[in-house]
C-alpha cells in the first residue's frame, strides 16, 4: 500500500505535458504493484499447479499491458490524423495592442453566438500546449490583425501550426495593417525574438521558412474589417460576422483562395445611447472612450456587469459615436441629470481626455450629486495609469487642459472633483488575465456600486475647492525626486518643478 501510494503521488507531483500521460503512467503503476502483491506469495512454493498458475498470471499481466499500450497508442494516433475539435476559435492576438478586445470578443462570442472560444489568457500555466491545442482540438483560429501580433513568437507557432493541420484561418483586421515581406519577417526572427524562443518552435519543428511560408499565404486570405472605436451596437454586426466565418463550412474553399477583401457590411450608426429615463435606471460606465483598447474595458466591465447585477449598464460614448445631429450634445448633456450610480474607469491618459473630464463634470453636478445621493465606484484598469500627484492638481488649477476648452475655471473644478473621486478606494481590474479573477473582481466592483459604498456630493466638491491646504504647499526636495525619477504622468511630463511657474509638455 504504501509502494502504491509513493508511486501515484510520484506521478501526480511529476511534471507531465498532459493529463493523458498521468493517467497512463498511474495505471501501469497500479499493475505493477498488483503484479508484484499478487506474484509474491508464489515465490517460494515449488508446487506445479501453483508454477502454472503464476505463469497464467503473469502471462495475463503482460497481454493486458500490452493490449492497453496498443489501444492508447491507436487512439493518440485517430486523434492525430482526425483529431476532435472541441474548441469553435482560438483567438490569436498581441496582448499588448488587442488585448482587451480580444477578451471583449470571446466574452460576447460566447454569450451571444453560444460559441466555445480559447484565449490563451485563461490559462497562462500550459502555454507550452497552445500549439498543440491549436493542431488538434481548435476549428478555427482568428487572428486580430494588429501592428505587432505577426512579430510575437507564439502568434507566428499558433499561425504556422494552423496553416500545418488544417485549421480554419480567419482574419480580423482591426486598423491600417501591413502583411511583413519575408526579408522584413527574417529581421524579425533574427532581431526581435530570442534564442529560448527560437528554439522553443525549433522543438516544435517550426523554421524560419515555415514561418515565412504561412504569413505568405496568410495575405491571401480574405479580410474582416472591425472597428474598435465603435459603439457595441456598432461592433455587433463584427460578431456575427466572425461567428459564422468560424463556423463549419461557412467559408467555402473557393472564397478563401480568391483572396477577395470581405469588408463588414457597413450599417447605419445607430444610437445606443440611452434616454435621461433609462440613465436615472441604469449603472453608468464613463471612461477614456475615444481610445480602443480603453473602450474594450468598457464594455468588458458592461457586459459581466450586466450579468452580475440583472440591471441595465451603459457606456457613454463620444457625441460624434453618437448622435451626428447639431442638438446632439445638448440632449446627452440633459441626460447626465438622471445618473445615480456611476462607475468611473480609469486607463493611462483618461485625467487629461477633455471628452471624460467634461462628461465627469456634467455628471458631478447633477440632481443626484446635488441630493449627496450619487453612488459610483472606481475601477482602475491599467497598471501604467498613475494617481494625480500635486503638482499636476497645480496645473490643472492653473491651466485647465490646454488645447481643449477646459480653461482655468473649469479647471479648479476638475481638480476639487478628482480630489473628491479619489477618496474612494479603486478595485483593479485586470483584463489581460484569467477570466475567473476577472469575474470576481466586477461582482466585488458591483457589490460596492450596490451597497453605496462611496457617494460623492456637490457640497463636497465645493468644500474641496475651497479647502486649500495641502494643496498650495510646496512640494519637499525628496518629492521633487521622486516626480522626476517617475517621467510622465498621465498623459502630461512636468519639465520644471518650480511652484509657480511649472511648465508641461505634451507627451
Amino acid at each position: 500500500g504504501m509502494l502504491m501510494l509513493s508511486m501515484v503521488l510520484h506521478s501526480n507531483l511529476d511534471a507531465m505535458r498532459s493529463q493523458q500521460a498521468k493517467y497512463s503512467e498511474q495505471l501501469f503503476t497500479v499493475f505493477l504493484v498488483v503484479l508484484l502483491v499478487a506474484s509474491g506469495p508464489l515465490m517460494d512454493v515449488d508446487e506445479v499447479a501453483d508454477s502454472n498458475a503464476l505463469n497464467w498470471s503473469l502471462c495475463v499481466m503482460v497481454v493486458v499491458m500490452w493490449i492497453m499500450g496498443v489501444v492508447a497508442l491507436a487512439r493518440a494516433l485517430c486523434l492525430f490524423l482526425i483529431p476532435h475539435r472541441s474548441i469553435d476559435a482560438f483567438l490569436c492576438h498581441h496582448k499588448g495592442g488587442a488585448g482587451s478586445f480580444a477578451r471583449y470578443t470571446k466574452l460576447t462570442l460566447e454569450r451571444t453566438h453560444r460559441m466555445k472560444v480559447f484565449l490563451d489568457s485563461d490559462d497562462l500555466k500550459n502555454l507550452d500546449e497552445l500549439f498543440d491545442v491549436v493542431r488538434t482540438q481548435v476549428r478555427s483560429l482568428a487572428v486580430i490583425l494588429t501592428p505587432h501580433v505577426l512579430r510575437r513568437m507564439w502568434c507566428a507557432g499558433e499561425i504556422v501550426t494552423a496553416t500545418g493541420s488544417n485549421t480554419r484561418l480567419v482574419l480580423a483586421n482591426c486598423e491600417d495593417f501591413e502583411f511583413p515581406t519575408s526579408e522584413e519577417t527574417q529581421e524579425i526572427y533574427d532581431n526581435e525574438w530570442t534564442g529560448q524562443q527560437k528554439q522553443l518552435l525549433t522543438q516544435f519543428g517550426i523554421s524560419l521558412q515555415h514561418v515565412q511560408a504561412a504569413y505568405s499565404s496568410l495575405s491571401q486570405l480574405p479580410v474582416t474589417r472591425v472597428d474598435r472605436g465603435a459603439t457595441a451596437g456598432m461592433q455587433a454586426h463584427f460578431f456575427s460576422s466572425l461567428a459564422g466565418l468560424c463556423s463549419k463550412g461557412y467559408l467555402t474553399g473557393s472564397t478563401m483562395r480568391s483572396g477577395i477583401s470581405m469588408e463588414s457590411r457597413s450599417t447605419t450608426p445607430t444610437t445606443n445611447q440611452p434616454t435621461s429615463t433609462s440613465l436615472a435606471k441604469s449603472v453608468v460606465i464613463v471612461g477614456n472612450t475615444m481610445e480602443c483598447e480603453p473602450l474594450a474595458v468598457c464594455h468588458i466591465i458592461q457586459l459581466m456587469l450586466r450579468i452580475t447585477l440583472h440591471e441595465d449598464v451603459v457606456v457613454l460614448y463620444p457625441v460624434d459615436l453618437v448622435d451626428t445631429e447639431s442638438s446632439g450634445e445638448s440632449r446627452v448633456s440633459q441626460h447626465h441629470s438622471q445618473i445615480s450610480r456611476l462607475i468611473v474607469v480609469l486607463t493611462d491618459g483618461v485625467l487629461t481626455n477633455p471628452m471624460f473630464a467634461s462628461r465627469l463634470l456634467s455628471i458631478l453636478e447633477n440632481d443626484a450629486a446635488k441630493a449627496g445621493k450619487l453612488s459610483y465606484a472606481v475601477a482602475r484598469a491599467d497598471s501604467a495609469f498613475e494617481y494625480p500627484t500635486h503638482h499636476f492638481h497645480k496645473h490643472l488649477e492653473k491651466h485647465g487642459i490646454p488645447g481643449t476648452l477646459i480653461a482655468k475655471e473649469q479647471g479648479k473644478h476638475l481638480s476639487a472633483a478628482y480630489r473628491c473621486l479619489f477618496k474612494a478606494l479603486a478595485v483593479g481590474i485586470n483584463p489581460h488575465g484569467p477570466y475567473t479573477e476577472l469575474k470576481r473582481v466586477v461582482e466585488d466592483l458591483g457589490h460596492r456600486l450596490t451597497s453605496c459604498t462611496a457617494t460623492i456630493s456637490v457640497e463636497e466638491i465645493r468644500r474641496a475647492l475651497s479647502d486649500d491646504a495641502g494643496w498650495g504647499s510646496l512640494a519637499s526636495d525628496e518629492d521633487k525626486l521622486l516626480l522626476a525619477d517617475r517621467g510622465p504622468s498621465t498623459a502630461y511630463a512636468i519639465s520644471s518643478l518650480d511652484d509657480e511657474e511649472a511648465s508641461v509638455s505634451s507627451v
